[in-house]
């Protein structure tokens, strides 16, 4: 594996992160949006307490995201960084 293969690698590895924690936080955002008793009936209790499969559904997406962010800030780039990926796609080096 010649050194551009392993720039282009890490470019689709980044792409791959870089999406999969952008689609964690729409889905995040939008589950937030719907939660409630009348969405979620199974989550629920009658008082409107959590049963024990909603807080453990909670616990495992906040893991889950934090994961993501985690992985997502290892690269350590700036929200400008970020900004230009999501406007202009990945750049690969070498051939086309």
């Amino acid at each position: 594996m010649n050194n551009d293969d392993k720039k282009n690698s890490a470019a689709s590895i980044i792409t791959i992160g870089m999406t999969g924690f952008l689609l964690a936080l729409i889905h995040a955002l939008i589950s937030f949006m719907l939660f409630s008793p009348s969405v979620y009936g199974k989550f629920f209790v009658e008082d409107g307490t959590l049963t024990m499969l909603g807080g453990l559904s909670m616990l495992s997406g906040v893991i889950a995201f934090v994961i993501l962010w985690g992985y997502n800030m290892s690269f350590q780039t700036f929200l400008r960084e970020d900004k230009a990926f999501i406007q202009n796609g990945p750049v690969y080096v070498g051939k086309s």
